[in-house]
């Protein structure tokens, strides 16, 4: 049993239901469901695809009472359900020869390579008129009779449970009653002999069942159960107690403990910081992936962590574990997961009608021909009707396409969870974009160095100072700078004497001389002015201004940004202008920044989301309200995002996509319905190209299928008897065939079809920072010195190193900014 208990009055079942097939299963487990179920549940929702069913329920109702509901409410419709672990005392154990019966039963692919290999070689036994004995021929039928019935077991079984209890038709009915007339008029035939033998039909009908039963089974997702928020959030915590430290069980905290919390540790519960300042990570509340300072007093959320290295942070809970932050966002994407319609294909919904008529019309057929001809050509028409009319191949057809569409897509760096989400992402309207790691890199860069005026030290010089300075940094800034130093340097120095115990920078001590770098707050708290500085740099589009200082003067700054990702403006450029959707942008950064981005990237103003919390219920400031608002106005919404605060974000999207990146978040790629590994957003496009076409592909083959039916059907209904041709059921299961054969051949074309979008060579667009800055006017070279190779000797042994391609670009970018 999975119970997951997200609120004070809610829990989650799920159950594994068995014989559903198609949209009228689905219809009548919600109906049988909701009939009486105001006293046990709040929701249901049945997905076809996985048979998976999901249940809010109340929870002071005995888990053991839902499940005697559900079990037995589907029972009396001719459904077996289960819970996905079920208690020994509710759950019946089969034995062991039940299982392997069953598991027999399910050998598809075998099953379906027996039945369509064995028929063929029947059909063309009887095409070619070739004679055999009569032994032989009960040998065979004998054999056919028993392969069938064995192949066809399960269907004949819930074909009978669905008609005697819900008096229901379904595809099942058309399997049984199709075979078990060719398998009776074929043995009738041993003794009439101007009866038909069809035993190859039988075999061909459920070998192509059999087909498109395993091509949707192996296209199944297979990621297991998710992991939740609240999964990460340690079992016990440190509570202060009386001046001493104890561990106590999450479960036992209470509004009012005092937490203590390590670097790297996610905080358990919500709360208000005490004691001491800190560095936090709230990726979770705001999709920042930089660690910002924490002040005292300040409102903390559970789910929120502190940064390596960052110093220990004391915590007052406000919250229990039931009641705060990770709880309600786990909540929450339940709720969206459990809501969703289930899958509703053309297909399933035309079948309700479609079996019904191929019986009605096998009947109106004998009947008719019965009065102008023998009975036994009245009895061969019916039979040839059944057999034409073929439902198998509607039941594989949108597997095998799906199949193909989730195979190109991998090919292409897309990784669809489940057919559902290949299908959901087809058709979309809007395409929401996150900002952080999603359209940008996810990572900061160093831009440029700048070196001020009054700066004695060359260039090299400065650079191996920062490099030393942050060579053991775990912050992202840090660590950029130190990458950039690396490269770009020509000198090595000796080892520095750092000191890291500032959380806004470091320092190091040189030759009796102090260097500083890091933000305004570690240079105000050293009484190093930055202000006149500042206000000439003016940074804009989510600069980051990183200082250096010599002593008590600043030298140069550091201008780093979290660039845009190599192919997002093509890839923007594509959706709208060939795609033809409207895209937006969802960010928790400031507005000024998501601005300036999405005037890069050619996106309306009015298109733009900002400061978005995941606390919040405002289509101001929240992505899930931004959803909601464009599903009110009738518009499927496809979104993209990487970071924790994107979970309910993509769980309440009709399609979505993670894209990876450094700081990708597990639980998002969980969530969403497609996973983009290597990084590219061209992947979006390939995404939602690929669904298109693959619903475009279904629906050609299901006009065809159904077109090709009616015409088989009719045709064997008598209508060549008005010429004196008499349509044998062979003939009928060879056009069965050939409808099979001309399917499987679109469905292949499809899968040849290449990306147009992938087709030419894009001309590689310049840094996106470097176009932005070109827009912002600046006064920086009052301030800075050029940046040529200095001539003056350096403090240290200079290290010879070759210039590459790659550090002389970076220059030449570095210089356009003085």
């Amino acid at each position: 049993m999975k119970a997951s208990e997200t609120e004070m009055n809610t829990l989650f079942y799920e159950f594994e239901v068995s014989g559903a097939k198609c949209v009228g299963c689905v219809s009548k487990i919600d109906e049988a469901l909701k009939e009486n179920a105001e006293q046990y549940f709040k929701e249901c929702s049945f997905d076809l695809l996985t048979k998976k069913l999901t249940i809010k329920a109340y929870s002071h109702i005995p888990a053991e009472s839902i499940e005697k509901f559900v079990v037995a409410t589907l029972s009396e419709k001719g459904f077996t359900a289960s819970l996905i672990s079920a208690k020994p005392a509710l759950t019946p154990v089969e034995s062991g020869f039940g299982r392997f019966f069953r598991k027999i039963l399910r050998a598809h692919w075998i099953w379906g390579s027996i039945g369509i290999s064995g028929g063929i070689i029947l059909l063309a036994l009887s095409m070619l008129g070739i004679t055999l004995p009569l032994a032989a021929m009960i040998a065979i039928g004998v054999f056919s009779t028993i392969l069938t019935l064995l192949m066809g077991a399960e269907s004949y079984w819930d074909a009978a449970k669905k008609l005697f209890k819900t008096r229901a038709l379904t595809m099942d009915t058309l399997f049984a009653l199709s075979t078990l007339t060719v398998l009776v008029v074929s043995a009738i035939a041993f003794f009439v002999p101007w009866l038909p033998m069809m035993f190859e039909a039988g075999l061909l009908i459920f070998g192509f069942r059999h087909l498109g039963v395993a091509i949707e089974e192996s296209i199944k997702a297979s990621t297991g159960v998710a992991v939740n928020f609240k999964d990460r959030i340690p079992k016990t915590v440190r509570v202060l107690i009386e001046s001493s430290v104890v561990e106590k069980p999450l479960a036992a905290v209470k509004a009012g403990d005092l937490i203590l919390l390590k670097a790297g540790e996610y905080i358990p519960v919500d709360g208000t910081s005490e004691e001491q300042e800190s560095l936090i990570d709230d990726s979770i509340e705001t999709g920042a992936y930089v660690p910002r300072l924490v002040s005292l007093q300040e409102n903390l959320l559970a789910g929120m962590r502190l940064a390596a290295n960052a110093p220990d942070l004391y915590l007052r809970a406000t919250s229990t574990a039931n009641d705060s932050n990770v709880a309600k966002i786990d909540e929450g994407v339940a709720h969206a997961l459990a809501t969703k319609a289930p899958l509703e294909t053309t297909a399933t919904a035309v079948l309700q009608y479609f079996i019904p008529a191929v019986l009605l019309l096998a009947v109106v057929s004998a009947a008719i021909v019965s009065v102008f001809f023998p009975v036994a050509l009245a009895i061969k028409c019916a039979v040839a009707v059944l057999v034409s009319a073929c439902p198998c191949t509607i039941g594989f057809i949108i597997p095998l396409s799906i199949r193909f569409g989730v195979r190109k897509a991998a090919e292409h760096g897309v990784e669809f969870k489940s057919a559902l989400a290949l299908q959901e992402s087809a058709n979309i309207d809007c395409v929401v974009f996150d900002l952080n790691g999603t359209l940008t890199k996810g990572m900061p860069s160093v831009q440029s160095f700048t070196i001020l005026k009054n700066c004695s030290l060359s260039r090299e010089d400065l650079l191996a100072l920062c490099s030393e300075l942050e060579k053991d940094s775990s912050h992202p800034f840090g660590q950029a700078i130190h990458e950039f130093s690396e490269k770009e340097k020509s000198a090595a120095m000796p080892e520095m004497t750092i000191d890291k115990t500032h959380h806004s920078g470091v320092k190091g001590m040189f030759a009796k001389t102090e260097y500083i770098l890091g933000d305004k707050n570690l240079m105000k708290d050293c009484e190093i002015d930055t202000e006149e500085l500042e206000e000439m740099i003016k940074p804009e589009c989510g600069d980051h201004i990183v200082y250096l200082a010599q002593g008590k003067q600043l030298v140069g700054y550091f201008r780093l940004n979290d660039d845009l990702r190599h192919d997002a403006v093509e890839t923007i450029a594509w959706i709208k202008d060939k795609l033809k959707k409207e895209v937006f942008i969802a960010s928790g950064a400031a507005r000024a920044t998501v601005s300036r981005f999405a005037a890069r990237l050619n996106i309306p103003e009015d298109n733009i989301v900002a400061d978005c919390k995941t606390s919040s219920n405002s289509p101001e400031n929240s992505k899930v309200a931004l959803i909601k608002q464009l599903q009110s106005q009738k518009k499927r919404v496809c979104v993209v995002g990487d970071g924790a605060n994107d979970a309910l974000f993509i769980s309440s999207a009709d399609a979505s996509f993670a894209v990876h990146s450094k700081h990708v978040d597990t639980n998002v790629i969980d969530k969403a319905g497609a996973d983009i590994k290597n990084g590219s957003l061209k992947g979006i496009v390939s995404g939602l190209v690929i669904s298109d076409k693959t619903v475009g592909n279904i629906k050609q083959n299901l006009i065809f299928s159904l077109l090709y039916n009616l015409f088989t059907m009719v045709l064997a209904s008598g209508l060549l008897l008005a010429v004196g041709i008499s349509l044998h059921p062979a003939i009928g299961v060879a056009l069965m065939v050939l409808q099979s054969s001309l399917l499987l051949w679109n469905a292949y074309r499809f899968k040849q079809e290449k990306l147009q979008h992938l087709q030419n060579t894009h001309a590689s667009y310049p840094s996106s920072y470097a176009q932005l800055q070109k827009m912002l006017p600046t006064n920086e070279k009052d301030f800075t010195q050029e940046t040529e190779p200095s001539m003056q000797p350096s403090l240290w042994s200079p290290v010879a190193e070759p210039q590459s391609e790659e550090i002389s670009d970076v220059r030449m970018e570095a210089k356009a900014y003085m």
